[in-house]
């Protein structure tokens, strides 16, 4: 019987008043409907965030594509914390501005409690003809009938009001801005230590091997080197020798022509 008296209270006091309370009523339905689809979401996020998490998330290939170019062409001085920040802020820009727009829902919800109440008695001043007041009580029939007419601006005031505290309790209990902060920090670590350090690890172990390869280059030319001087010395000794030889022979020759 109740709720039948506050629908044709909302349906008797005018379209304006009607129009307006269903506004509000639809903008918290949705706003609450948003709100549980953030939580819905944040909850997967966070139970998706695993070593295979770009089969599970549709956006995790994207990023760890992004990163690892990245950190091709900057390698060590990669800022994984603004890297995250800047994705979401290029390919996420629609969340953010969802998550910002929920966080102050219940300001908005306050300011509209007071705006539909100021254009009601507004509306009531303007109406109000001081011409007609002719007597005392004609004074106190008027405002009379003005304060009966505010009760749909204290209503909506209450409703906004109502609403705006549900939304306000829903908010510190799912905490949007600190859960949505955690996963950032949770895909930052995530791609600290199983991308960027697997990079860094591979990239010293190039980088060793590179040394490797050049002190073996090294090696190899101071042994190509060394086998090039004993070769020419093995050379000069031959030609010794074989001059050494010749000289033995001229002077054993020379011995037997003089016996003769």
């Amino acid at each position: 019987m109740e709720e039948l008296n506050i629908i044709s209270f909302i349906h008797n006091n005018g379209l304006f008043f009607s129009l307006y309370n269903y506004i509000i009523i639809f903008l918290f339905i949705s706003t609450l409907g948003v709100l549980f689809y953030l939580n819905n979401y944040f909850y997967r996020m966070n139970r998706d965030i695993k070593e295979d998490m770009e089969e599970k998330l549709p956006f995790a290939r994207d990023l760890l594509e992004r990163y690892e170019l990245l950190l091709l062409r900057q390698q060590d001085i990669v800022n994984t914390a603004s890297f995250i920040d800047n994705y979401y802020l290029e390919k996420k820009k629609l969340l953010i501005t969802i998550i910002n727009i929920m966080e102050n829902s219940d300001k908005v919800f306050i300011l509209l409690g007071f705006f539909g109440g100021f254009i009601i008695v507004l509306n009531e001043l303007i109406s109000f003809d001081f011409e007609l007041i002719t007597s005392f009580q004609e004074l106190y029939n008027q405002l009379g009938n003005i304060l009966y007419n505010l009760k749909p601006a204290l209503f909506i005031l209450l409703l906004g009001l109502i609403a705006a505290t549900f939304i306000k309790i829903i908010l510190k209990s799912i905490n949007l801005k600190e859960r949505f902060n955690s996963i950032k920090k949770r895909l930052e670590n995530h791609l600290e230590n199983n991308i960027k350090y697997k990079y860094n690890r591979e990239l010293k172990e190039l980088e060793l091997l590179t040394e490797l390869i050049k002190i073996v280059d090294k090696g190899f030319l101071r042994l190509e080197k060394a086998v090039f001087e004993l070769a020419e010395i093995n050379a000069i000794k031959m030609q010794a020798y074989e001059y050494a030889r010749t000289q033995d022979y001229t002077q054993v020759a020379a011995t037997k022509e003089e016996d003769s």
